[in-house]
C-alpha cells in the first residue's frame, strides 16, 4: 500500500433521499368516445414529499384537474379511464387498489377541495350534516363531538358566527362561504395529502390570504402534503415548493417554483406569466344617461327562532345602498364574500325582494310584479359566477342560448333562432357549429363565453356580471375582460360588475363601491379609490391585492 493510498478517506454513504408520500408515474387520462390517440392527459409524472407543496399550473383544459382526480379514482365512471400509468401511495398502486381500499383512503388519508362548491355540496343537506358526516364515517365520532369539531373547523376557515350557519343549506350561503365549507370538510380528518383544486377561487383577496395561511399552518402542524391546482400565479409563488406547468395534457416545464417564475424556459410558461388583465377603464362620463338607479336600498333577511318561528332579528345583507349607473359605464362592487355584493345585484334585477327605490331607464320598478317585469327582462340580463352550475347539462349550447328568444320572441322561426345563436357564439369567440354540443364538452373559459352569449342574444342595455372571471385562469381572464370591454364599446352597455379581483376591476370599472357587512364603506372613481383609499378596509383590500399581483408582475 502506498502512502497516498493509505491516507485516502473512507467514502461516506449518502443519506437516502426522503421517499415521496405519493408518486405519479406516466399517467394518462382518456375520455371514452375520443379517437385512440387523443388524451386529456398523457405521460404525466410527479411526486410529492411529506409536508411539501406541488402546484399544477395551466389553462382550462390543460389536464390539471383530471390528473389530480385520478389519484382518488374520481374520474367519471364509464366516461374516462386511466389506460396507462401508476399512482403509488404508501407502497400501493391506487389505480389497482380494490374499491374498499380506495374508500378508506378517500376523505381520510387523502382529501380534496373541489373547484365548484355549489355542484359539489349536497343541496338537500345542511352544513352541519355534510361536515359532520366525514367525521362520523372516518373517525366514528358521536353527534355531540362531531358538532363541536364542525364548529371549530368552520371558525378556522373564516365563517362568521358559525353556529348560526350549521342549519344553513348551500343555496343560503355566498360563493365564498360555500368554498370555505368545502375546505372545512376536506381538513376535517387532518389528511396526509390535500388536493386543492382552485381552493380560493371564490374568495376575496383578504380571505384568500387567511385560507392560504391556514393551509400553511396545517402543513407545519400535520406534516401534510399539498397538491395545489390553480390559475393564480401569485398563489403558486407564495405557496408552492415545486411547480409543474401543463399544456394540452402534457407537463411542459417543471422545477422549483422560484426558478420557474424567475427563469421560465418554455414559451407557454412565459405567456402565462405575462397574461394579466391590462389597462384601465375609461373615466366616468357624468353626461351619459342614467340606466339604473338605487336609492336607500335594503335587503333584510329575518332570523326566526322558537316553535312559532318568530322573527327575533334580521341579517342586514344590504342596508341603505344608493348609486347611479350610466350608459356605457361599468360600476364595480367590491367586498368580502358575504358583504352583500351579489344580494345587491339580485335586488336590482328584482330577483329578490327589497325595500327602497329602484329606477330603470326612468321607470320605477321596485313595485312591479313578476308579470310586469317580464318585458324588461330582455333588457336586463345576468352572467353568473359559476358557469357550470348555471348552464343546464341536459340542454345543448344552442338550446341554452336560444331560451330567451323562445320567451321574448315566440314567433321567431327555428332557422332565425339558429342564425341568431350562431351570431352570438361568433361574437363571443366561439365556433357557431358548436351549438349542438353540451356544456360538459367545454372548458371553464368556454362555458363562461356561452353564458355571455346567452345574455347578449337579447341585446340588453344592462348586464349584471357576478364574478365572471373568478373561476378562470389568468390568460382566459384577460380574454374575457377584453371581450366584455369590446361588447360594451360596441353596444353602449351598462355593467354592474361584482368581483373580489381588484386587477380585473381596475381594467373594467370606471366607478367603484366598496361594501362590507351590507353597507358602503367607500366609493368613488376607480383611479381615486386605488391610489388614495380612505377607509382602513379599502386599504387592506388593495394592499392584499397589490401584494398578490406584485409577485407575478415582478416575475414576468
Amino acid at each position: 500500500m502506498t502512502e497516498t493510498q493509505a491516507i485516502q478517506p473512507t467514502p461516506i454513504e449518502a443519506a437516502p433521499a426522503e421517499a415521496p408520500l405519493i408518486e405519479v408515474r406516466n399517467l394518462a387520462v382518456k375520455f371514452n368516445g375520443t379517437a385512440p390517440d387523443v388524451f386529456a392527459a398523457r405521460d404525466v409524472s410527479f411526486d410529492i414529499k411529506k409536508g411539501e407543496t406541488l402546484a399544477l399550473v395551466g389553462e382550462s383544459g390543460s389536464g390539471k384537474t383530471v390528473s389530480a382526480l385520478s389519484i382518488l379514482r374520481l374520474l367519471p365512471v364509464g366516461d374516462a379511464t386511466n389506460p396507462i400509468g401508476e399512482i403509488w401511495f404508501e407502497g400501493q398502486d391506487l389505480l389497482k387498489a380494490k374499491e374498499a381500499d380506495i374508500r378508506r383512503v378517500r376523505g381520510n388519508r387523502i382529501s380534496i377541495i373541489f373547484q365548484e362548491p355549489m355542484t359539489s355540496l349536497n343541496p338537500l343537506h345542511t352544513v352541519e350534516t355534510q361536515v359532520s358526516e366525514v367525521l362520523k364515517v372516518h373517525k366514528g365520532m358521536s353527534n355531540t363531538a362531531a358538532r363541536e369539531r364542525t364548529l371549530e373547523l368552520l371558525t378556522k376557515v373564516g365563517i362568521r358566527d358559525p353556529e348560526s350557519r350549521l342549519g344553513a343549506y348551500p343555496h343560503q350561503l355566498s360563493g365564498g362561504q360555500r368554498q370555505r365549507v368545502m375546505i372545512a370538510m376536506a381538513l376535517a380528518n387532518e389528511p396526509d395529502l390535500l388536493i386543492a383544486d382552485e381552493p380560493t377561487t371564490a374568495l376575496d383577496v383578504t380571505i384568500q390570504a387567511q385560507i392560504l395561511d391556514l393551509l400553511k399552518d396545517l402543513q407545519r402542524e400535520l406534516g401534510m402534503a399539498l397538491l395545489l391546482i390553480t390559475h393564480d400565479l401569485g398563489i403558486v409563488r407564495k405557496m408552492a415548493d415545486r411547480t409543474c406547468v401543463m399544456k394540452d395534457g402534457l407537463v411542459v416545464e417543471r422545477g422549483p417554483a422560484e426558478e420557474v417564475f424567475t427563469n421560465p424556459q418554455h414559451p407557454y410558461t412565459k405567456q402565462l406569466l405575462a397574461a394579466q388583465p391590462k389597462g384601465e377603464a375609461p373615466p366616468l362620463d357624468e353626461t351619459a344617461p342614467v340606466v339604473l338607479k338605487a336609492d336607500d336600498l335594503k335587503v333584510w333577511f329575518p332570523i326566526k327562532r322558537g316553535f312559532l318561528q318568530k322573527t327575533v332579528d334580521h341579517i342586514k345583507a344590504v342596508d341603505g345602498v344608493s348609486f347611479k349607473l350610466r350608459a356605457g359605464q361599468t360600476l364595480g362592487i367590491v367586498g368580502e364574500s358575504g358583504s352583500g355584493k351579489t344580494t345587491l345585484g339580485l335586488a336590482m334585477l328584482r330577483l329578490i325582494s327589497s325595500e327602497g327605490q329602484i329606477v330603470y331607464a326612468g321607470q320605477r320598478i321596485d313595485g312591479l310584479k313578476s308579470r310586469e317585469m317580464r318585458p324588461l327582462r330582455r333588457e336586463m340580463q345576468i352572467v353568473f359566477q359559476d358557469p357550470f352550475g348555471s348552464l343546464s347539462p341536459r340542454l345543448s349550447v344552442g338550446q341554452i342560448i336560444e331560451e330567451g328568444l323562445l320567451i321574448q320572441n315566440p314567433d321567431m322561426s327555428r332557422e332565425e333562432r339558429r342564425a341568431r345563436v350562431s351570431a352570438a357564439l361568433d361574437e363571443v369567440g366561439l365556433k357557431p357549429e358548436w351549438q349542438d354540443r353540451y356544456p360538459h364538452e367545454f372548458s371553464g373559459g368556454q362555458r363562461q363565453r356561452i353564458s355571455i352569449a346567452r345574455a347578449m342574444i337579447l341585446e340588453p342595455r344592462f348586464l349584471m356580471l357576478d364574478e365572471p372571471t373568478s373561476a378562470l385562469d389568468v390568460s382566459v381572464q384577460a380574454q374575457i375582460v377584453d371581450l366584455l370591454s369590446g361588447l360594451q364599446k360596441k353596444r353602449g352597455l351598462a355593467y354592474l360588475f361584482i368581483s373580489h379581483d381588484l386587477k380585473v376591476m381596475r381594467a373594467l370599472a370606471s366607478y367603484v363601491i366598496v361594501m362590507r357587512n351590507g353597507v358602503v364603506v367607500e366609493e368613488g372613481p376607480t383611479r381615486e379609490i386605488f391610489e388614495h383609499p380612505k377607509s382602513d378596509y379599502t386599504k387592506a383590500l388593495i394592499a392584499a391585492a397589490l401584494d398578490h399581483r406584485t409577485l407575478v408582475v415582478q416575475a414576468a
